[in-house]
């Protein structure tokens, strides 16, 4: 049941996760996962500012959450805060360092940043921990393909469909 609640929190559906059970559906004071859902939720909901105060709540109850730190980091990337989310994505790796989706968040944030020899590196690493990682073959592939490396365009969008068609 508490999946349940889980699951519907985390996109964004709070109110009908209050009725599967109310008590999850209100975190307080030191519930870290509830915290860090209601985060989630926020995120999702757009409300970026109330969801950076809440991670960073949880951030201060457990600094080594990791799914916290992306989230956050993810946070800061959509409020244009590019290095806040660098400096989350690699706390992250720091407290999970198999963390494959950190390293694809910390990718994408270094092609912002105009860094794409360090996003090829990072999206490489990604892939190493998780070769059915699609999407980092994918960003991969973009990247190769606007520095006129097709080959190893090609390369990784074949690595993307057959990671897609694997799984």
């Amino acid at each position: 049941m508490k999946r349940v609640y889980l699951t519907l929190a985390m996109v964004g559906m709070v109110a009908v996760a209050a009725l599967v059970h109310p008590v999850w559906a209100a975190p307080v004071g030191g519930d870290v996962e509830g915290q860090f859902n209601l985060g989630v939720s926020l995120l999702h909901k757009g409300k970026i500012d109330d969801a950076i105060a809440t991670l960073q709540k949880v951030l201060k109850m457990k600094p080594d959450h990791a799914n916290a730190r992306i989230s956050l980091g993810a946070a800061y990337q959509q409020n244009g805060l590019l290095d806040q989310a660098v400096k989350e994505y690699w706390m992250a790796i720091f407290s999970q360092p198999n963390n494959a989706v950190a390293r694809y968040n910390l990718a994408k944030v270094l092609i912002l940043k105009n860094k794409p020899d360090s996003a090829i590196t990072v999206f490489r690493e990604a892939i190493r921990l998780n070769p059915g990682y699609a999407d980092a073959n994918v960003e991969m592939g973009k990247l190769f393909f606007t520095r006129g490396a097709v080959d190893s365009a090609v390369a990784a969008y074949r690595r993307a469909l057959k990671a897609k068609i694997d799984h």
